[in-house]
């Protein structure tokens, strides 16, 4: 028979093992099974739940939940798509659009990398496990795995949103352009 100091070290090393795996390994809870772009929902599985649940971006998107217990990259997509979603709405005019209840703040991440804040250009400004700060647009972030793994996925999801929304802003920045090449001259 085992020793009660024997039992009670091995549970306290098991469920900090468990509690390590879930904060800091981030083993997600939760994982994408569709995107139905046509219908704009989110097919989420999670663990011990046999069918996946549908739910819509607007729904995902306030859900701090779901949202902190997918992988960074996942989250990354669900931001993506509702970043495209929301600019539509915009573009739209349909006055038939929410505005986001969450709060991305960054004082409460648990990730290797940290945002520090948006350039005037829309690049993403962060700080990695050094102090050491980066520039990189959004859109990159997204598209190198590596680089989204290392964020808190709230953060990861803010940082699709960015992605997502960029495209807009690159429209209307075309558009302004045009006004700039015009040359003005002064009449008397």
């Amino acid at each position: 028979m085992m020793s009660y100091k024997i039992i009670k070290s091995l549970i306290y090393s098991l469920s900090e093992f468990i509690i390590s795996q879930i904060t800091n390994g981030r083993i997600p809870l939760c994982s994408i099974e569709e995107i139905d772009l046509t219908h704009r929902t989110v097919a989420i599985h999670c663990k011990g739940v046999r069918v996946p649940i549908k739910l819509t971006f607007d729904e995902v998107i306030n859900d701090y939940m779901i949202l902190s217990n997918l992988s960074p990259k996942h989250a990354s997509w669900v931001g993506y798509y509702y970043g495209k979603y929301y600019t539509d709405l915009i573009s739209q005019n349909t006055g038939h659009h929410d505005s986001l209840n969450f709060d991305f703040s960054t004082n409460a991440s648990s990730g290797k990398l940290n945002i520090l804040m948006l350039a005037r250009n829309s690049d993403l400004i962060y700080l990695d496990k050094n102090d050491k700060s980066h520039i990189i647009s959004p859109i990159k972030v997204v598209t190198q795995e590596n680089l989204i793994a290392g964020f808190d996925p709230i953060q990861a999801c803010y940082i699709g949103i960015l992605a997502g929304t960029s495209r807009s802003k690159k429209r209307k920045n075309e558009s302004h352009t045009s006004l700039h090449n015009v040359q003005l001259t002064l009449v008397k």
